[in-house]
């Protein structure tokens, strides 16, 4: 008797009684959409677009969290989202050849929208002369990406 009265007492707490609490509605202030930069949409679906169509172990769109930490990284830089826009183009290039062109070139633009700079954290990196380009070797991770996603790039 004494275990029904609790688990009805919780039920009906939780509940929060009978007609003294409103529904959750969502505000426009919390809506998703409403958070999000323009284009963010445009870029994770090219980013999902090259995951798919790229041979496997050399791309991946994760959850945030799940690519390898910042701390065992060899090094970390800045780039824009244009340089991220032509290094996504280059690897396309280079991994994705059955690829059209002029889809490589679309995914590529897409893929850079969504923010305006890019930490890089670079694995595995290979020793060699880069000559003031960005060092497209080992493995690329870009952490929180939209706020959302990790990214792991392997050259």
């Amino acid at each position: 008797m004494i275990r029904a009265l609790i688990f009805f007492s919780l039920i009906f707490s939780a509940c929060g009684g009978a007609g003294t609490s409103a529904p959750f509605q969502m505000t426009n202030r919390d809506r998703l959409s409403n958070l999000d930069p323009p284009g963010q949409e445009l870029a994770f679906g090219a980013l999902n677009e090259i995951q798919v169509n790229t041979p496997r172990n050399h791309f991946y769109s994760g959850f945030l969290g799940s690519a390898r930490p910042k701390e065992f990284a060899d090094t970390c830089f800045l780039i824009a989202a244009s340089e991220w826009r032509g290094a996504i183009g280059h690897f396309l290039d280079q991994h994705c050849p059955h690829l059209p062109t002029e889809l490589q070139t679309e995914w590529a633009h897409d893929a850079a929208l969504a923010q305006q700079e890019y930490t890089i954290c670079q694995f595995d990196r290979q020793q060699h002369e880069d000559n003031g380009r960005l060092p497209m070797t080992g493995t690329w991770v870009l952490h929180n990406v939209g706020s959302q996603r990790d990214i792991t790039v392997v050259w």
